[in-house]
């Protein structure tokens, strides 16, 4: 998948319009098209980033498509706010075995 097939996607995914990214940015739906359809090669980098933000994806999955899928980090980020959440009623105890068996998982994940 091309970096404008993932821009496309995502935009999809986020249930947005060409004509409204184009409001959303001030880039003209024009370029955003030919981006998406691969006609313009090499947009800024900050363009990109923008996108990636308003669409709240992963950058590195729009530049490189390194993660499967990068709607996927809105419901990352719900679980993540809802685990914080939930830490408020755990001990300091449970707290340090809780940090130990997320230590597991990112050794695991290093490996």
């Amino acid at each position: 998948m091309t970096l404008g097939e993932r821009l496309k996607q995502a935009r999809k995914q986020k249930g947005l319009t060409l004509v409204q990214v184009e409001n959303l940015t001030n880039v003209s739906q024009s370029y955003l098209s030919k981006i998406e359809r691969g006609q313009r090669k090499k947009p800024s980098l900050e363009l990109i980033r923008n996108l990636a933000k308003l669409y709240k994806v992963d950058l590195n999955w729009v530049i490189e498509g390194f993660k499967e899928y990068g709607i996927n980090d809105e419901n990352k980020r719900r679980k993540k706010e809802a685990i914080v959440e939930q830490l408020n009623y755990v001990s300091e105890k449970d707290l340090e075995t809780i940090l130990d068996i997320i230590k597991v998982f990112v050794d695991k994940k290093k490996e």
